[in-house]
């Protein structure tokens, strides 16, 4: 009986490492497709390089309006939380008229008294070899309803998301 049990935990075990190495697999794929991706745009970038410091003096908010990503928000609408989906809404941290953090919850509910413009915080740095360019975006609410061992939501206010390109 114990050689048996025993050959059904090592098979066991022998499946569980036979998918993780599948696991592994697809993730060295996605890896080597996203690193090639990278290398790409690695070069665009380079050559975009090339061309700005042959032109003349480049300004910092024209570096940062160059550069600036495209920014796709997914807009989730189910849910109280969501807000009809405004709670989705990229804007700045001041929303509201004031810089008190702890109130923008309540805040981002009200949609006539605190409408939420798009904002996007931007920072330039400059050194002799390279160009910084930080871009943030603030939300008012963040929730997420797949994290259940933090409860039924996980959820906070005041979020900021960043991207920091080298240039």
């Amino acid at each position: 009986m114990n050689v048996n049990l025993e050959q059904t935990i090592i098979g066991k075990r022998m499946g569980g490492y036979a998918t993780g190495l599948k696991q592994l697999l697809l993730c060295l794929k996605f890896l080597l497709f996203h690193t090639i991706l990278f290398r790409v745009l690695l070069i665009i970038f380079a050559i975009s390089l090339i061309n700005i410091k042959n032109s003349s003096a480049v300004t910092r908010i024209e570096l940062a309006k160059n550069w600036a990503p495209v920014i796709y928000q997914e807009v989730d609408t189910t849910g109280s939380h969501s807000l009809g989906g405004r709670a989705d809404f990229i804007t700045s941290f001041d929303f509201d008229g004031n810089y008190c953090g702890n109130d923008n919850w309540k805040h981002a509910a009200n949609a006539v008294e605190y409408p939420l413009k798009a904002y996007v915080y931007y920072d330039v740095k400059e050194t002799d070899t390279h160009w910084f360019l930080y871009y943030a975006i603030f939300h008012p609410r963040d929730w997420d309803t797949k994290l259940k061992s933090y409860g039924p939501y996980f959820e906070y206010e005041n979020d900021l998301e960043a991207m920091l390109f080298v240039i």
